[in-house]
């Protein structure tokens, strides 16, 4: 299988794959068409969907339930 280089539109890194979804596994983002391609390091600043924002709200409400003490 022939690979494809991925290059990041932000920072010009570039990377080697022979499939969109192997480069997604290694934490590209990549969009569907390949028109923009994101290397690891930038493509936390390009993530807009609800997965990061229902993953930081998981956090906080973990945090703030706390076993409550039961009295007797």
């Amino acid at each position: 299988m022939r690979a494809k280089i991925y290059t990041c539109d932000d920072c010009g890194a570039r990377g080697e794959f022979t499939s969109y979804v192997k480069a997604r596994a290694a934490w590209w983002a990549v969009a569907k068409d390949y028109e923009k391609c994101y290397c690891p390091n930038c493509a936390p600043n390009h993530r807009h969907g609800g997965a990061a924002s229902t993953r930081k709200g998981r956090q906080t409400r973990s945090r703030q339930w706390e076993q409550l003490q039961i009295e007797i």
